[in-house]
């Protein structure tokens, strides 16, 4: 059948009333069309579109159009069709069933062939005018040969869209394939069968199976089924249907009459059964969506009443038809116990309860909605009420909330200077300040984002001076440009309290890595510096500050660190607004009393004088450890933090061990800094992050102001020795480890100047911590389920830490959230500043993530690993196919890893959860997100009645007051438990080359970045056009955006404007085949694919995306007069349609992206001619883009084949600004070839056959193909961005069957794959059926492609028949078609008696002759006379068992 259309009614005459809305404008109609002639005139992409619509309708379709007006979109569907390439003349009318006008920008043209079409009584449809179509097309959904349609007469299409959606959701899911099982039995019927006089009797049988048979059970239905029932219709009787498939009882429980309850797949249940058993109680508006037959029991469920409903119960079961058993409770029902179903079991029927919403929860707590309460201060979000609590009481909150709270209140304005325009540094004072909160003296509160630059603190230097209270909130990075108002604010005493984030950025990759060497600028400037270590030092030393900048009008820098301290989100004790406003005025007045002492002693008073309300005193110098220690670490910030965990590990177990945290770094108190050291050092290791690089020669700050304090006041010991050095990068170096392994080095007096600290084997824990790691892939939108896992562990657990690690700088940003908790408020490790290294319990989101990160290495011995695995189910467990899958996507050393941590490996598909409870209403993302989160409780805590309910509170308190999305929601996630899949892990998991010591190359976390975000423009276009834009921006609107306000495109894959999955991989080997003198290069390349998640399946095609050639693009560059380093901001659109921009340089675009050395179609020509300059050749680039040039352009590009480039050259005078011109021309597509190679032989790796395009022009220019000449110049290592496309060339599902291959030249490539696959098969002790090849080519000696592989196996006996065809090697002409004419009763055989499968692939010219030596074998060697043989080809061709690839 030919697409669904409407069918119009003659339109009204002049005059005449209009047709109500009511009568019918059209009819739903639809053409058979298979076997005969649809013509389609023109070439633009609703040519394209008409054309495919046609062959999916298996028509024979002829395409009139020149070669200058094909469309790419139609150009490749030319091999598939008759192809005129000329203008549309009468007599292609001739024969004609249905004609398809889609001839663009020339109406005149469209009306003559319409008119000619109405003459003939040709049913004609004109793309670009309607009143001049007899049919029109609607929009349809497909399933195979299943299609649905609905008209709403032009009344209401959008309508007629929603009802079609709604149509197709409701349709059982194998309804194309049932189809497509009932053409197939009433095809072989007729085989059996043919009398005309049978038709009537082959009919009614189908209808038959139709009505007694259910859906899935006849799309399930094998090719041994059918011949079961051709048998049955041949047999005397032929009434009883044999026995194919015993249904199923699907339980369905119902406590509520409102359908959205269900499930979606109970509600698919309940439309598709033939038959519905429902108890009395089910109310009618569930029994109305029934549509098979319905029998409702008395209200009795004995044994009686059993046995009454199950003759019809199992009569229907018999048939292979469902029964679904619809129960009015919510009880949880056994098997066993429950007399019905243990009945059932007990006569073998299989009994499946469907999800289903707990009614235990049907009854939710309607709770009265909470009064907001008053704004506070210390968060952002919900948990902003709690910071109103008394004095003491434990809030959760982030480092930079924590410091933003103190500011807020205690300023009258604030200047935010946020480094990066995507970073959260200042968004929640902007919001208290929108909302009008005031600050703990009761004034008003205002606030300003402010772009970092030269003078950007002068607004902070002219606030203050006014009298008012002001801070700034500040990326590090922010302070070396301030610097100059820096010193004139200290001159002028003005109290400025400037909270720094303190950061180093990587201008290269934007990552960050921790550092205070921008505080250093600030160092000299007479700003005091203060440090805080943690969370909890962030609010309490941000209030000493102001307290301290207030009573001695010296400004104050308090910095803190950005990577981990002010991301980080922890338990912390929080003064409320009110009880800040007591502290700073106590604290000011005792301090206000000595203000004329020392800065340092004055900020020492304050520490100890806020001691109450801190319940700490804090110590500019505090020292841990041993008093009589020996060695000392001496650091600040985060490292201080780690280390005072070392020095009360270590000394507990009696080493000599202290650390000490320094805290006011400016003015420096020497005297301070050795009253705090013990008097028993003699060895200092200062882990100093103020150096300008953590490689850096020179030392920092910090090391130069403890080295010189030994020497420039009293210290009258031995001066210890002194060594400095810094982390390694990355976090994953950031921990106990690495500096307990310092403390012992130093202890031992092994320690060298510019040590790096490094992470080491072993992880810490204690008792009763619990550690958690969960992996998100940002796109996935899963990230929720940590945030609401996180607020559950704060209302539950004495101490929390949650810190995430995201990466925005990857293709596609993952972030990894550790969460730290405890019952035990004692716990130390809770609050340690380092990645977890210890996890109990790691969750892993997106299975991907194994191949990209070592996710192992931070699980401790025994732990759990959860990973979301779409496709994952039961059957895959059982049968072993998940554990083989898993072991091929999981990299080796993690797999070791797993083996011999005994690690615990559980795997879901929550997508497929999600799905099963999203029907008429939910989010699937956040259903998602609950999923993941409820496994969590069910590995760790099992059922856990308390999660519940706070879900049920949660949902409430967001909004959520449909009883019924709350109800559905705690029912996905009570069913989580029945869906984890434990996975044994077996011991080939553990081979390795590597033993115990074994380290994965993998990145154990994400590479911390500066926060990056997709900048979209314009909006998502519903159309076809594939239209760029370019624009000319400056070279720094391509920058980092940590300076700069403008953000850039992140694209989300290699090929952000394709479709398809991209990878990157390498060459590994490029070897000609032909020999050097040889006129035709065919060449073999070997590509690895190791680690990029590419897989393949034999038969399918490489879509390679080819880059022009970089010399070529330079001598166009440089005729051009265009500078190569110019930035184009790009602008077009992504895979799914999106505006994307993307920023690069002219070179890049012409070499990566832009067609420069394509061939030009009209449309260029007339673009360019607006910017020729010479009338010349403006007038005859005008000629050549108008449709009465169209012959000239023809035989142009014929002959001389020109590209963009040289159209350009042959047109001097026409220079287009670049941006334009780079906008004109199409982008570069992948070139598709088909793989020669079986993954099953080459796991790692992927193989072509290719021959290099190349020709001369008429004028003796040598042109090249773009992609071959690509791919022939690549070197081993060289890296290729690549696709994978499906193809038609499949092997036959059955090992067994005879396969046929037809192959030409380099058409030998998907044969090469099918006889690696069977030889594959044949190694592993599996029966494979015969195969035969015949190969076509000149010379035997020049172009036997993979002919000595061929011949080894057809010496094994895998290869059954070779037959070589070498046309030109002999005085006559040998072709593959006489061979195969040759074998005709062996061919017969192998596709009539054995049910082969024909494969041809290769140029087009041989498949007539092909298709004649097939007929003639069939005529020959059976009872078939030429139209039946004919006919039995096509029918081969539909049953894809004769399959042509050409080209």
């Amino acid at each position: 059948m030919a697409p669904v259309g409407t069918y119009d009614s003659p339109s009204p005459a002049p005059g005449s009333p209009a047709p109500s809305s009511t009568s019918a404008a059209s009819l739903i109609v639809s053409w058979a069309v298979a076997g005969k002639n649809v013509l389609v005139v023109g070439g633009d992409q609703t040519a394209a579109s008409r054309t495919r619509f046609a062959l999916d309708a298996d028509a024979s379709v002829t395409v009139v159009c020149p070669s200058s007006q094909v469309s790419d979109t139609l150009h490749p569907l030319l091999k598939e069709v008759q192809w005129i390439n000329r203008r549309f003349i009468q007599s292609d009318l001739d024969h004609q069933k249905m004609v398809f006008v889609c001839i663009e920008g020339n109406p005149s043209h469209a009306k003559e062939v319409a008119s000619l079409c109405h003459g003939r009584s040709i049913p004609v449809n004109v793309s670009t005018a309607s009143e001049l179509s007899d049919f029109s097309f609607m929009s349809t959904y497909k399933n195979k040969s299943l299609q649905v349609a609905i008209s709403t007469n032009g009344n209401g299409p959008k309508l007629a869209s929603k009802l079609r959606r709604q149509v197709a959701l409701s349709l059982p899911q194998e309804a194309g394939t049932c189809l497509e099982k009932l053409a197939l039995l009433r095809h072989k019927l007729r085989e059996a069968d043919p009398r005309p006089s049978a038709g009537t009797r082959r009919a009614n049988y189908v209808n038959r199976v139709s009505e007694a048979w259910s859906v899935k059970t006849i799309a399930a239905m094998t090719h041994e089924d059918i011949d079961s029932l051709v048998r049955t219709f041949l047999s005397s009787s032929g009434k009883k249907l044999p026995h194919i498939r015993r249904g199923v009882i699907r339980v369905v429980r119902v406590f509520s009459s409102d359908v959205d309850d269900l499930t979606r797949r109970a509600f698919r249940a309940l439309i598709e059964s033939e038959l519905v058993l429902a108890d009395s109680g089910i109310h009618s508006a569930v029994l109305e969506y029934v549509s098979g037959d319905l029998l409702v029991l008395p209200d009795e469920r004995d044994l009686t009443t059993i046995e009454e409903a199950s003759s019809v119960v199992l009569q229907t079961l018999n048939v292979g038809q469902d029964v679904v058993r619809l129960i009015s409770s919510d009880d949880h029902i056994s098997v066993k116990d429950d007399a019905e179903f243990a009945f059932y079991t007990k006569q073998g029927v299989e009994v499946d309860f469907l999800p289903f919403v707990g009614g235990q929860y049907k009854s939710v707590h309607q709770t009265t909605p909470r009064l907001a309460p008053e704004p506070v201060l210390a968060v952002t979000d919900a948990d902003r009420d709690s910071l109103e609590a008394d004095l003491g009481e434990v809030v959760a909150l982030s480092g930079e909330d924590a410091v933003s709270h103190i500011a807020y209140s205690l300023s009258d304005l604030s200047f935010v200077y946020p480094g990066s325009p995507e970073a959260t540094l200042g968004h929640a004072i902007a919001k208290w300040s929108a909302n009008g909160i005031t600050n703990s003296f009761g004034k008003t509160h205002s606030s300003k984002i402010l772009e970092t630059r030269p003078g950007a603190a002068a607004v902070v230097h002219g606030a203050a001076s006014s009298g008012s209270a002001v801070s700034a909130l500040a990326a590090s990075n922010a302070l070396p440009s301030m610097t100059p108002e820096l010193y004139q604010i200290a001159t002028a005493r003005l109290p400025v309290v400037i909270h720094a984030a303190t950061q180093r950025i990587n201008p290269v990759d934007f990552s960050i890595s921790q550092s205070c060497a921008d505080v250093v600028s600030a160092a000299y400037s007479g700003f005091a510096l203060l440090s805080s270590s943690s969370v909890q030092e962030g609010h309490d030393l941000a209030l000493v500050a102001h307290v301290v900048a207030s009573v001695s009008k010296t400004p104050i820098v308090h910095f803190y660190d950005a990577v981990r301290v002010a991301s980080e989100r922890t338990k912390i004790k929080v003064l409320p607004s009110e009880k800040l406003s007591a502290a700073f005025h106590s604290s000011h007045k005792v301090a206000s009393a000595v203000k004329s002492i020392a800065l340092a002693d004055l900020t020492q008073v304050v520490m100890t004088n806020l001691k109450p309300y801190f319940g700490h005193e804090y110590k500019l110098f505090e020292y841990v450890g041993s008093p009589q220690a020996e060695a000392v670490i001496v650091s600040l910030g985060p490292s201080a933090s780690l280390a005072a965990l070392v020095a009360r590990k270590l000394s507990r177990a009696g080493l000599q061990v202290g650390a000490l945290n320094v805290r006011l770094l400016r003015p420096w108190s020497a005297r301070h800094f050795l009253e705090a050291l013990p008097r028993t050092v003699k060895s200092i290791a200062v882990i100093d992050t103020t150096a300008a690089s953590a490689t850096s020669a020179a030392h920092g700050l910090l090391f130069l102001d403890v080295t010189s304090a030994f020497y420039d006041s009293a210290w009258n010991l031995p001066i210890p020795t002194l060594r400095a050095g810094a982390f390694e990068d990355g976090l994953e170096n950031f921990t106990i480890s690495a500096v307990e392994a310092l403390a012992h080095h130093l202890l031992a007096g092994s320690v060298v100047s510019g040590f790096r600290l490094k992470k080491q084997h072993g992880a810490n824990g204690e008792a009763g911590l619990h550690q958690v790691i969960l992996w998100d892939v940002e796109s996935d939108k899963t990230e929720g389920a940590a945030s609401h896992l996180t607020k559950y562990l704060d209302s539950h657990f004495g101490r929390v830490q949650s810190y995430k690690v995201r990466s925005s700088i990857r293709v596609e940003p993952v972030s990894a959230t550790h969460l730290r908790f405890s019952d035990s408020l004692s716990s130390s490790l809770v609050a340690a500043p380092h990645l977890v290294e210890a996890a109990d319990f790691v969750s892993v989101h997106n299975s991907s993530i194994l191949s990209q990160f070592d996710v192992v290495a931070s699980l401790k011995q025994g732990g759990t690993l959860l990973v979301n695995r779409p496709g994952s189910t039961q059957a895959t467990l059982t049968s072993g196919i998940l554990a083989d899958e898993l072991s091929r996507e999981i990299p080796t050393e993690v797999r070791a890893a797993l083996v011999r941590k005994h690690v615990k490996l559980v795997v879901l598909d929550a997508h497929k959860i999600s799905s099963d409870f999203t029907l008429f209403r939910g989010d699937p993302s956040g259903y998602k997100q609950l999923v993941l989160e409820a496994a969590f409780h069910f590995l760790t805590s099992g059922p856990n009645n308390a999660w519940v309910e706070s879900l049920q509170e949660r949902l409430h308190a967001a909004g959520e007051n449909d009883n019924t999305v709350i109800r559905t929601k705690v029912g996905a996630a009570i069913s989580v438990s029945h869906h984890l899949l434990h996975v044994t892990l077996t011991a080939s998991w553990a081979e390795s080359k590597a033993s115990d010591t074994i380290a994965s190359s993998l990145p154990v976390a994400p590479q911390v970045s500066v926060p990056l975000a997709k900048r979209e423009f314009g909006s998502d276009d519903d159309g076809d056009s594939d239209e760029v834009h370019g624009r000319v921006a400056k070279k720094h609107h391509a920058a980092w955006p940590v300076v700069f306000k403008e953000a850039f495109e992140l694209h989300s894959a290699l090929r952000p404007d394709l479709s398809e999955r991209t990878y990157t991989v390498s060459v590994t080997e490029n070897r000609r085949l032909t020999p050097v003198e040889y006129d035709r290069n065919v060449f073999h390349i070997e590509f690895d694919t190791t680690g990029t998640g590419l897989r393949y399946e034999v038969g399918e095609a490489l879509g390679v995306h080819g880059l022009n050639d970089a010399e070529e693009v330079a001598v166009f560059i440089s005729w051009f007069g265009i500078d190569g380093d110019q930035v184009i901001e790009y602008e077009r659109k992504s895979g799914d349609g999106r505006s994307i921009v993307e920023y690069r340089t002219v070179q890049q675009l012409l070499v990566h992206v832009v067609d420069i050395f394509g061939k030009p179609g009209k449309k260029f020509y007339q673009f360019l001619v607006s910017h020729a300059s010479d009338m010349s050749e403006r007038e005859r680039i005008g000629w050549l883009g108008s449709g009465d040039g169209a012959a000239d352009l023809e035989t142009l590009t014929n002959e001389e084949t020109p590209t963009f480039a040289d159209v350009l050259r042959m047109f001097p005078s026409a220079r287009p600004p670049i941006e334009s011109l780079l906008a004109a021309i199409p982008e570069i597509k992948p070139r598709h070839y088909s793989i020669a190679s079986a993954m099953s032989l080459h796991p790692n790796s992927v193989h072509l056959l290719v021959v290099v395009v190349d020709w001369q022009t008429k004028s003796g220019v040598k042109r090249f193909g773009q992609c071959t000449r690509y791919l022939v110049g690549l070197g081993v290592g060289d890296r290729v961005t690549v696709s994978i496309k499906p193809s038609v060339m499949k092997l036959p599902k059955s090992h067994d069957a005879p396969v046929i291959m037809a192959g030409l030249g380099t058409g030998m490539a998907p044969f090469r794959a099918f006889v690696e696959e069977r030889a594959h098969l044949k190694a592993n002790g599996k029966k494979v059926g015969p195969m035969a090849l015949y190969f076509g080519s000149r010379h035997k000696s020049e172009e036997y492609l993979y002919g000595e592989e061929m011949e080894a196996y057809h010496a094994d006996g895998l290869l059954t028949y070779l037959r070589p065809a070498f046309s030109r090697d002999q005085k006559a002409k040998v072709y593959i078609q006489h061979k195969i004419k040759e074998d005709s009763a062996i061919l017969a055989k192998m596709m009539l008696d054995h049910e082969g499968a024909f494969y041809l692939c290769g140029p087009t010219w041989p498949v007539p002759d092909v298709k004649d030596a097939l007929v003639h074998a069939f005529t020959s060697h059976t009872k078939m006379n030429k139209a039946a043989a004919e006919s039995r080809l096509e029918e081969l061709k539909e049953e894809e068992r004769y399959v042509l690839e050409v080209y």
